[in-house]
């Protein structure tokens, strides 16, 4: 009894996962503030807000005001950081919330996307809203927003990273990436069509460096200070691009680890429950409310076909009850 309870807490207490939002740029028109903690699924309501959009739940999340309803952000940039709970950067004019990570970070993506194709059909098939999974550019996958970007080789001397080491050297190769998308932000111009857009870039390096190396390592650290870096340059080149008016946030979540250990809870619960799912009882009370049940119905429709064709004559019980000259008969 006192295993299964502690499965069960656990279990409760992996649904949610913990993670950071921070917000490196917003529009003049939005104000964020204060550290209140905020859900992954009111994240999306956040900033589809920010991009003027009706949210379709409340909240009484307060870390947004809204201070020009007529000049919302024209873009959206989100950096998922994988596998972490926060970046620990240290970057001025920045924004932390902590974050419930109650969902994953691909539904939350596609609900976002989801309400821009609503809104405009044709803007979806513009290449104006974009996923890049950066791991998967490294391992050679195409991407829209990368086409025609050379990847130049990372020179940077590490203290702690090895390139030697397979996990240090993918986070290199996603950084690198991550470096080109900014050069490639900042030569699209300025981007003025008065429709929103959304760039939504998954980082997942960091996962296997900080599994390898350990969440408080020296080698994490520095891996997690270089991928702040990183954010910061791309941030910088989308406040160019679109004259300030871009929200652009980080998003660190440590939901792979959590969704990992909760499956394996589950999958325990699941076994010790399974004997005690149906007593011995079970396929007599089954039946027995069955076929109860079934002569019940077959009654019913007896008796209902049976008043139907009822001859209400002076003999019948309702001709009696219903006869004004009942009292006349008596």
């Amino acid at each position: 009894m006192l295993f299964k309870t502690l499965v069960a807490a656990l279990c409760i207490a992996a649904v949610a996962a913990e993670g950071e939002l921070q917000v490196l740029h917003s529009t003049d028109s939005l104000h964020f503030h204060g550290h209140e903690r905020l859900s992954q699924d009111t994240l999306k309501e956040v900033l589809s807000a920010s991009l003027g959009f009706t949210i379709e739940k409340s909240s009484e999340w307060k870390g947004l005001r809204i201070l020009d309803p007529f000049k919302y952000s024209e873009a959206v940039a989100v950096l998922v950081v994988d596998g972490v709970k926060s970046l620990d950067s240290k970057l001025p004019h920045t924004h932390r919330y902590p974050l419930t990570t109650t969902e994953h970070e691909e539904d939350t993506w596609q609900s976002l996307r989801s309400r821009i194709d609503a809104r405009f059909p044709h803007k979806v098939h513009n290449n104006t809203v974009y996923r890049v999974d950066l791991q998967d550019v490294v391992l050679g996958e195409k991407s829209p927003l990368l086409d025609g970007v050379r990847i130049a080789q990372d020179s940077q001397q590490y203290e702690f990273l090895d390139a030697e080491i397979e996990e240090d050297a993918q986070l290199m190769k996603e950084v690198q990436v991550l470096r080109a998308l900014a050069h490639k932000i900042e030569t699209l111009g300025n981007a003025h069509d008065g429709l929103p857009d959304l760039y939504w870039i998954v980082l997942r390096g960091l996962h296997a460096v900080s599994d390898r190396h350990g969440a408080d390592s020296p080698t994490t650290l520095e891996a997690k200070q270089l991928v702040s870096d990183a954010a910061n340059v791309l941030s910088q080149a989308f406040t160019s691009v679109y004259d300030g008016r871009v929200v652009f946030a980080t998003v660190a979540t440590d939901s792979s680890h959590t969704r990992r250990a909760r499956s394996l809870l589950q999958d325990s619960t699941a076994t010790v429950d399974a004997p005690d799912a149906y007593s011995e009882d079970f396929p007599v009370i089954f039946n027995i409310i069955l076929w109860f049940s079934i002569v019940l119905v077959f009654a019913l429709i007896a008796i209902s076909v049976a008043i139907a064709d009822m001859d209400p004559g002076r003999d019948s019980i309702i001709y009696r009850m219903t006869s004004t000259r009942m009292k006349k008969d008596n």
